[in-house]
């Protein structure tokens, strides 16, 4: 069942001076709002424009900015699922390689006695390979955001760091008051105590 608008608004918005937008569904009319808003018209203009009260032009941006939102949250997660994807194969084909460079490599030699004669070398693998799945899973972190660190609140104590051979002894370093401990200035280029 479609919605047809198809009377001026009641409340004496400008709905009769542009049949233009008269028999629109809703649908229709929610995307033409969208589009004279990212247009740049304002609120009072576009409902001046289709005929319908500015309050339901606010209602009907605000379902909009919505749809936005939530189609913007979709897409972005099927961006990541789609990079991970990507990721995925990188690392499972650097593993691959990892393990074909890590097989003994052999070759022919060509013999004038024998015809040929089958060498084989050792190999320890090629760490390009584990370099490659390193920033896989680098990246990975990133993406998930596994790398960010959750902040610390402040818990209104801060920690200070003593280099207790900067004093000479701990027992020195008692012997400071609690209550205000003061760092005496230090020459930059020796370390010794400025007097």
């Amino acid at each position: 069942m479609t919605d047809t608008i198809t009377k001026p608004n009641h409340r004496g918005a400008s709905a009769g001076k542009n049949k233009k937008y008269r028999n629109v569904t809703c649908e229709h009319r929610k995307t033409i709002v969208a589009q004279m808003y990212m247009q740049g018209y304002t609120q009072a203009a576009i409902a001046h424009k289709i005929g319908i009260h500015n309050v339901r032009v606010s209602a009907m941006l605000k379902e909009i900015r919505e749809e936005w939102k939530l189609s913007r949250e979709r897409d972005f997660e099927e961006h990541v699922a789609e990079q991970l994807a990507k990721i995925d194969q990188v690392e499972k084909e650097a593993w691959a390689g990892w393990q074909r460079s890590c097989k003994n490599a052999e070759s022919a030699k060509q013999s004038e006695k024998n015809g040929f004669e089958l060498l084989v070398k050792g190999q320890a693998g090629d760490n390009r390979f584990l370099d490659t799945v390193l920033k896989c899973v680098e990246r990975r972190c990133r993406l998930l955001g596994l790398d960010e660190q959750p902040e610390k609140p402040f818990d209104g104590q801060i920690e200070v760091y003593v280099d207790l051979n900067w004093y000479g002894n701990v027992n020195q370093l008692k012997e400071i008051p609690n209550v205000a401990r003061t760092i005496p200035e230090t020459d930059k280029t020796n370390g010794d105590q400025k007097k």
